[in-house]
């Protein structure tokens, strides 16, 4: 794949000659990978609503669902998984469309739960949310009462129990209004009989563990108007006995999509322009006692967030409806406002995982929607905004690639031997780490280059 060179060092009497291959590692950082399936034919016939990794025994692999009826050119309906090098089926997948997918231990080892709007799950009837344990479907309930009465659109997992939200008011037969907990045996609502749940359809979960300063919670987004007895709009928190409102509410009239707890610090997305009493467009953060925005905001819906590392440090990533200069539905804050990541995609981004690149190991953040392009390339509904390696030693011009460039650097960098403290820039030349740049370091290049 790469050339090899020949370099010649001449220093007094002393040669050192290295040979090795031209580019150690010729990639341009962070980047698109869109062949996630056969080359031509990757990604999934229509939109992508929902990403997770689980391990079923055979390895991690990357869980896909939505509304589709192929994946990788394959049949696989609504639902699919990716092992890295094909997709494969989980039985006749579900009838109909998959909204949301997490992993779930009850006790008895963690299985994958998957909601959406569907009667079966395989030959199996579930009621719009099943379990598969690997290698079969079931229904969560018992005798003839099982699943919950309409569409299942967002999980979360704390202390050992399993919230379910969506647009349902009943979890078999018992009143639950939008959410439910599921705690591996059986269905119980949050709250009172008469004022459990919201008023409106659920759209997010997300949970703050006990010692945080925002747990323990559960919080709960979507377009409701009160919470059990408690007036708040778009947005909740459960305690664990009782209701209660965020530090506000968002503007009546808006949505809560998406929901995300980062270093105790909870981020929320969707369709709205205040926070708490805060302008804030369509994104905002909440601290545990103030909301700030994010910035100006983003121009149109937010309907993902996530945490990913791309090389250069976490960062929060946003996917959705909206444009920005330079790109478009997918983007990345920076800490003080959003940048584009690429030129985005050209259709709404609605699903963010961050996972493992199956191939490499590397970590990727996988990106889900109904989009046919990720920048100027063809990709169907399914992409990966991939970070970079590890810093490669010897690398002085930073483009993950060793080659003469470097060693060019290296050379001006050659100091001798107790030569004082290291010329500024010359860091990287010191790959014996003795504080100078010598012969030492270019047999140190040498062994990098031919290993």
């Amino acid at each position: 794949m790469f050339g090899r060179i020949k370099i010649t060092l001449w220093v007094g009497t002393i040669i050192v000659t290295i040979i090795g291959c031209s580019a150690l590692r010729a990639q341009i950082c962070p980047a698109w990978y869109t062949d996630i399936g056969t080359p031509g034919i990757g990604g999934t016939n229509s939109s992508v609503t929902a990403i997770a990794e689980y391990d079923d025994g055979n390895g991690p692999a990357i869980y896909v669902g939505g509304r589709f009826s192929q994946a990788g050119g394959l049949s696989r309906a609504n639902i699919a998984k990716w092992n890295g090098s094909g997709w494969d089926a989980l039985g006749n997948g579900t009838s109909e469309v998959v909204f949301a997918i997490t992993t779930y231990d009850d006790g008895g080892g963690n299985d994958l739960y998957v909601g959406g709007y569907f009667a079966y799950a395989g030959l199996t009837a579930v009621n719009n949310i099943a379990r598969w344990d690997g290698s079969s479907w079931s229904f969560l309930g018992s005798g003839g009462s099982y699943g919950v009465n309409n569409a299942v659109k967002a999980f979360g997992v704390l202390d050992g129990k399993l919230y379910v939200g969506g647009s349902f008011t009943r979890a078999t037969g018992l009143v639950c209004n939008r959410i439910a907990q599921w705690d591996g045996a059986s269905w119980a609502p949050l709250g009172t009989a008469a004022l459990n749940g919201l008023n409106g359809s659920v759209s997010a979960i997300a949970t703050a563990e006990s010692g945080e300063t925002l747990g323990p919670a559960v919080y709960v987004g979507g377009s409701f108007s009160s919470a059990g007895s408690v007036s708040t709009s778009c947005i909740a928190k459960w305690t664990g006995s009782a209701w209660d409102n965020v530090g506000g509410s968002m503007n009546a009239g808006g949505t809560v999509l998406t929901l995300l707890v980062h270093d105790d610090i909870l981020y929320v997305g969707g369709k709205f322009t205040n926070a708490g009493g805060v302008p804030a467009n369509r994104v905002a953060m909440f601290d545990g006692v103030s909301w700030s925005p994010m910035g100006s905001g983003l121009n149109n819906d937010v309907q993902t967030l996530a945490v990913f590392d791309d090389g250069s440090g976490p960062a929060i990533y946003a996917g959705g409806s909206f444009t920005l200069t330079g790109g478009s539905r997918f983007a990345r804050w920076t800490g003080s406002d959003w940048e584009p990541v690429g030129d985005g995609t050209n259709n709404a981004v609605t699903a963010l995982l961050a996972g493992d690149d199956l191939g490499s190991e590397l970590p990727g953040l996988y990106v889900g929607g109904s989009f046919t392009q990720v920048d100027t390339v063809p990709s169907n509904n399914i992409a990966m905004w991939k970070a970079c390696p590890p810093p490669v030693p010897g690398d002085c011009t930073g483009d993950y690639i060793l080659d003469l460039d470097d060693y060019a650097e290296l050379a001006n960098c050659l100091a001798g031997p107790n030569a004082g403290a290291l010329s500024a820039g010359c860091e990287c030349a010191d790959l014996d780490e003795d504080s100078d740049v010598d012969l030492a370091d270019f047999a140190v290049f040498a062994k990098i280059l031919t290993d």
